[in-house]
């Protein structure tokens, strides 16, 4: 946990949750979500689409949770956004400056720009990622990337409030359609030749790493739940037989494999 040490002054400009830029007493910025309802869906949301990102060893910022201090919520900091907000744990990745947003690159299309993205076959995991765990925020219309400057444009997938097919774990989830996926995105075709995504090397190889890293979040399941501050009023043993249940059963694994292959 890490606490805010300075007044919060900057509100992001997004078209939903409204994130913070919040100072912390280890001296780092991080990009803060806070819980706006009784239940922080939101937030867990978040916690377990980060931690899950980690295991599969995909370019997610480091993570805390946040104590976001009362006196540091200036009256009037945005319309949308409440002090009472704060009164929980909230959420917060860590903030870089090295990071750009990925549709910037779609306005540098030299090839000699494109070579610069040396983990570009990532991008292919990140969209099996968001399949496996029904994000529906990371589509043909909102890429929901940036790019790390410092590592060889490592992609980093960001915002994940959206898994679970919105939020539906307690109905059945469905599977991403076409336009539901980044795969369907333009910067897929600026990345990539055609005869690259049927490279059966390459397949086979994100195969491997999808059924390993699946395993790793099954195994680490019960650790990650434990953590959730009380406060975010998540009844985590419910919460660990929906996720059991739909997204390690083995239909469902099969199924997205399938429709990746497909999609791909």
């Amino acid at each position: 946990m890490k606490e805010s040490i300075t007044t919060i002054e900057k509100v992001f400009p997004t078209n939903g949750s409204h994130p913070v830029l919040v100072y912390c007493n280890d001296l780092c910025y991080y990009v803060v979500k806070y819980k706006r309802s009784k239940i922080a869906t939101n937030l867990f949301n978040e916690y377990i689409g980060s931690s899950f990102l980690q295991l599969w060893e995909l370019g997610t910022p480091d993570f805390e949770f946040i104590d976001v201090k009362k006196e540091h919520v200036p009256i009037g900091l945005h319309e949308n956004i409440s002090p009472e907000y704060f009164d929980a744990m909230c959420f917060g990745t860590k903030f870089s400056r090295n990071y750009s947003d990925v549709t910037d690159f779609l306005t540098k299309s030299s090839v000699s720009w494109k070579k610069q993205f040396i983990h570009k076959e990532e991008i292919l995991l990140i969209a099996l990622f968001d399949m496996w765990i029904g994000n529906e925020d990371r589509n043909i219309n909102n890429p929901n990337l940036m790019y790390d400057l410092a590592s060889g444009n490592r992609f980093v997938p960001i915002d994940h409030q959206h898994i679970f097919n919105s939020s539906s774990l307690e109905g059945k989830l469905s599977q991403l359609t076409e336009n539901d996926s980044i795969l369907s995105h333009s910067i897929i075709k600026s990345l990539f030749k055609r005869n690259e995504l049927k490279d059966q090397e390459l397949v086979a190889d994100i195969q491997r790493k999808y059924y390993l890293y699946i395993e790793r979040c099954q195994q680490n399941l019960h650790n990650i739940i434990s953590k959730i501050p009380a406060d975010w009023n998540i009844k985590t043993e419910k919460y660990v037989q929906l996720i059991e249940g739909k997204i390690f059963s083995e239909r469902w694994i099969r199924n997205t494999w399938i429709n990746f292959v497909t999609l791909l």
